[in-house]
């Protein structure tokens, strides 16, 4: 591998441009998976300097990838501070318990995408998931992850955009520990042998083996009930557990140290002005500027991609920001991603309800691309708003790619902002006529019994009952279920 990103001078460098004292750990990045490489070979005589995994593997996929592609490296959102670079991961989902594939687009770029009438490719091994599939026909969603499900999470996937090699996904490396960390809503991303750990964050612990994730639960947790699960795939069970890590000592590093990993205190960041409010996974603004102050030194084009000014109040930094779209902000643990409000005129408190019924109703990501309005197993697609379910249980929202089925006396709200803008009820059966009900119970319970001269004289007025009895009385027969209902008086 010829190029790398250089951390220290924060550009891409050639390795035949290095010399024996630029070998510094932790110092070269992959372009392409955004591992750490060592540099090599440079003061060799066989062989010509170059980069390569640590692992002491070439990496033929990271190499195919960067030849393809490295002519045109687009930066515009590459944070070198940060270990959120990539745009396709490997996640877990807790709740469904599988693994799944992700693909992060912004807006910008997936605009271009259908403006190119673009196709995708994904490949993985000798199969293909998606074979030159037109970009309209995948719902991607913008600004944020996309997740597809991962049948073989050991093997590298390729993915291709009119037929060029734009993202390799590195498979799973069946190490001792596997660490996932809490990205959204049930999706834990993969972190590599090279991210570190911190403190006061949710992760997922994997592992083969079932007593590692046994010891390091009773490490970082006084609940000796803590709950074990387990996964199957193809060839091996994984055991997992959620963790997180509320403070460093001794023993925990001894351990995470002799299984490769390394904890540390999260950085962190306090938005003071102006309030902002989420959907999917972007953090949007309703304000061209913005107010922090944050427990790193923030830098330009390393750990922001945004100029600021610093403001000095009571001794601290207060760093001002003109909100460009997107505003980036990362430093090993910190995503910061905040966009400009979408918000129009039109959308305001004053717009009108829209009410409407349905049986059952799935949530789809705001900015899907299906506008279908209900899907091949009838539910109506629901998007664009934050939506509640609302039932006797109390009010709990609805994520992205949930199913529900209306029941009486439930409904769905749905919210932009702060404002109702859609209701949802459920399409109750219709109430059956006497005539239908006695119909019904002809048509399924057939039995009869004996009939007595003037029973249920008090039904004379409805006529199509008066006129069933009157037959019931000339052949002394009943049916049993209309005798019983008659009884109670349910008809």
């Amino acid at each position: 591998m010829d190029i790398a990103f250089d951390k220290k001078t924060n550009r891409y460098v050639f390795a035949n441009d290095l010399t024996i004292r630029d070998k510094d750990m932790y110092r070269f990045k992959c372009i392409a998976c955004d591992e750490y490489l060592t540099l090599s070979s440079v003061d060799s005589k066989k062989q010509s300097p170059h980069f390569r995994h640590r692992n002491g593997n070439n990496d033929k996929d990271c190499e195919y990838y960067l030849n393809n592609l490295i002519s045109s490296v687009n930066r515009k959102y590459y944070l070198s501070d940060s270990e959120n670079n990539k745009k396709t991961d490997i996640f877990f989902n807790n709740k469904k318990n599988i693994f799944e594939f992700g693909l992060f687009f912004y807006y910008d770029e997936i605009e271009e995408l259908y403006n190119n009438d673009s196709i995708i490719t994904i490949k993985q091994g000798s199969g293909k998931l998606f074979n030159k599939v037109p970009i309209t026909k995948i719902p991607l969603i913008s600004n944020s992850f996309t997740y597809f499900k991962l049948e073989d999470p050991f093997k590298n996937l390729k993915i291709f955009i009119d037929d060029k090699l734009t993202n390799v996904v590195k498979s799973i490396q069946n190490n001792n520990l596997l660490f996932f960390k809490l990205k959204s809503n049930n999706h834990f991303k993969l972190l590599s042998n090279t991210d570190n750990l911190y403190i006061d964050t949710e992760y997922i612990v994997m592992s083969k083996i079932f007593n590692k994730i046994r010891k390091l639960s009773n490490l970082v947790s006084n609940e000796s009930n803590l709950k074990i699960n387990q996964i199957q795939t193809s060839d091996d069970t994984f055991f997992w557990t959620n963790l997180t890590f509320a403070t460093k000592n001794s023993n925990i590093d001894i351990f995470l140290n002799s299984n490769g990993c390394n904890l540390q205190k999260s950085e962190s960041i306090n938005i003071i002005w102006p309030p902002l409010y989420q959907s999917n996974e972007e953090l949007v603004s309703m304000f061209d500027s913005l107010f922090l102050n944050s427990s790193f030194e923030l830098e330009k084009d390393r750990n922001t991609n945004a100029s600021f000014e610093i403001i000095k109040s009571f001794n601290k930094e207060i760093y001002k920001f003109e909100i460009i779209d997107p505003l980036l902000i990362g430093k090993d643990n910190i995503d910061l991603k905040i966009f400009k409000d979408k918000f129009d005129d039109l959308k305001d408190e004053t717009k009108i309800v829209e009410t409407l019924q349905a049986r059952s109703c799935k949530v789809l990501e705001s900015s899907s691309i299906f506008k279908d309005e209900y899907d091949k197993y009838g539910n109506l697609l629901l998007r664009n708003y934050d939506y509640y379910l609302l039932n006797y249980s109390g009010i709990r929202k609805i994520y992205p790619g949930e199913t529900i089925k209306l029941r009486k006396n439930e409904k769905i709200l749905g919210y932009e902002k702060r404002f109702k803008r859609i209701e949802i009820q459920p399409i109750l059966k219709k109430e059956l006529s006497l005539e239908e009900k006695i119909l019904d119970m002809l048509r399924f319970y057939p039995k009869l019994e004996s009939y007595t001269n003037n029973e249920f004289q008090d039904y004379s007025s409805n006529e199509f009952l008066k006129e069933y009895l009157k037959v019931c009385q000339e052949k002394g027969k009943i049916n049993s279920l209309i005798k019983l209902y008659l009884q109670k008086g349910l008809l």
